[in-house]
């Protein structure tokens, strides 16, 4: 299992995230995937925006790569609509078909 996660990840480097606490993790794991994205594969700019079940809990998070800020520009368009609140959630919980219909496009 490490073998696949390490060449997911780019890094046999998870001290971090092994020794945080089990509620803490996932946003570790995230922040780490984007860090390797930046460094190994040389993108400008990341994203990230977790999705939710109708019950709040985490179902997955969505990461954007992209070295152009146009991308970036439209991707935080779409997380708004989706999100006018914070801009980095969708949950089943305050679907809205009309906001995810229109959308066009958090950045690290």
């Amino acid at each position: 299992m490490r073998g696949g996660r390490d060449n997911l990840f780019g890094t046999s480097d998870f001290s971090t995230v092994e020794a945080a606490p089990a509620g803490e993790r996932i946003p570790l794991l995230v922040d780490l995937y984007e860090q390797q994205l930046r460094d190994v594969a040389k993108f400008r700019h990341t994203l990230d925006f977790e999705m939710k079940r109708a019950n709040e809990t985490v179902a997955y998070y969505v990461v954007y790569a992209t070295r152009s800020l146009t991308g970036v520009e439209k991707f935080k368009d779409a997380m708004w609509k989706v999100d006018p609140s914070t801009g980095s959630t969708f949950s089943d919980r305050n679907w809205n078909q009309q906001a995810l219909a229109t959308s066009t496009g958090g950045c690290k």
